[in-house]
C-alpha cells in the first residue's frame, strides 16, 4: 500500500513538472496561433495601378481591413500573425485615393505565395 502511494506521488509530481514546461514549440497551457488581416501577395500587388477605382482595388485586395475615419481616401490593409514562441510576422499597406482613384500606395515587403488555409506555409523568420 504504501509503495502504491509512493509511486503514485512520483507520478503526479512527475506529470506536474512536465505540465510546467515551456521548452520547445508546445507547453501547457496551449498557446493558439493568432491571425488577423489581409493576406496580400507580392503578385496582387503588382497588379494594382494608378487611376483604378475603389471597386477595382477592393476586387483585387479585398475589403480593406481600416478605412481612415477622417480621411475616407486611405485605405490600409495590415496582416498580424504571431506563433507560440516566436516573433509576431506584421506586414502593411497603405493606399491612397482621390477622386476615387489610386494616387499612391506604400507596402511592406510581402510575400509571394498565399498560405495554406490552416497557416501552414507561412514564413517563419
Amino acid at each position: 500500500m504504501k509503495m502504491k502511494r509512493t509511486l503514485l506521488l512520483s507520478l503526479s509530481a512527475l506529470l506536474l513538472s512536465a505540465c510546467s514546461s515551456q521548452s520547445g514549440n508546445w507547453g501547457f497551457p496551449y498557446i493558439p496561433s493568432i491571425q488577423q488581416g489581409n493576406w496580400i501577395t507580392e503578385n496582387q500587388l503588382n497588379q494594382l495601378r494608378k487611376g483604378m477605382t475603389k471597386e477595382q482595388v477592393e476586387y483585387l485586395m479585398g475589403s480593406p481591413l481600416v478605412v481612415d475615419v477622417f480621411n475616407a481616401n486611405n485605405w490600409s490593409y495590415s496582416y498580424y500573425y504571431k506563433r507560440p514562441f516566436h516573433q509576431p510576422i506584421i506586414r502593411n499597406l497603405t493606399i491612397k485615393f482621390q477622386n476615387n482613384r489610386v494616387i499612391q500606395w506604400e507596402s511592406d515587403k510581402l510575400p509571394d505565395f498565399q498560405p495554406y488555409p490552416n497557416g501552414a506555409g507561412i514564413e517563419v523568420k
